[in-house]
């Protein structure tokens, strides 16, 4: 892309030097035909997350997708990478937060349409490669549920628990989820929040890479607070 937003040029998955190179000459060549002025590159440093800017009482996730071990069965010698996995964002806004509050020392359920939207957004077979949402109607059951198990102050422990089905055409990942969070209510701010996914999942999609691995076979989504550098907690 040009400094201006122009697209000169482009390839897929580049891995050898040469491709690479040539690339990069011919969209600089082509740029240069535009007559445009060099631009200063901005020294502002780039936020280090995806997703929406973190908000007061909001919660920011940075998700991790993961294979797990198969006990005796290998794994296909021709995937792509030995041991691959793969990264992602997940925002709660102020209002979906609170919905994980409770004052509750029995499990209680969050509301179905945040679930479903966590679920479908978050919860898909992307470990090796892209994998889309899943639709609407792919969530067949499941909830999320959560307790307060601990009171000191103004700060709250919960525990999170519950589990999913989802599965459209010849995808599906069932799984259970088990986690913890901590609340400051003074504070108006999580200090702590895990939560992890443990199921089987099968099937592929349009580009997740799992051609000659349709399981199937068990995979893990983790869910981990994100911290600002700023942030002095």
């Amino acid at each position: 892309m040009s400094p201006t937003g122009d697209y000169l040029g482009g390839n897929f998955g580049i891995v050898r030097e040469e491709e690479a190179r040539n690339l990069m000459t011919t969209a600089l060549e082509k740029w240069k035909a535009t007559g445009a002025a060099m631009r200063t590159v901005s020294t502002n440093p780039p936020a280090l997350y995806g997703g929406n800017e973190p908000q007061p009482g909001s919660l920011k996730l940075q998700l991790a997708y993961r294979d797990l071990p198969r006990g005796d069965v290998e794994r296909p010698t021709t995937a792509y990478v030995q041991n691959p996995y793969n990264l992602g964002w997940f925002d709660f806004s102020k209002e979906e937060a609170r919905a994980l509050l409770t004052e509750s020392e029995e499990p209680v359920t969050i509301p179905h349409s945040l679930f479903a939207k966590m679920a479908t957004r978050t919860l898909k077979d992307a470990v090796r490669g892209q994998m889309s949402r899943w639709d609407s109607s792919a969530l067949h059951s499941g909830s999320l549920t959560t307790q307060r198990i601990l009171k000191a102050g103004s700060r709250s422990s919960y525990r999170l628990k519950g589990s999913v089905n989802l599965s459209e055409n010849e995808r599906r990942y069932e799984a259970q989820l088990l986690g913890k969070a901590v609340y400051d209510e003074r504070l108006q701010a999580f200090f702590e929040f895990e939560l992890v996914a443990v199921g089987q999942r099968s099937g592929k999609g349009g580009a997740n890479g799992r051609e000659n691995d349709l399981g199937p076979a068990p995979m893990g989504v983790a869910f981990k607070l994100y911290r600002s550098p700023k942030t002095s907690h």
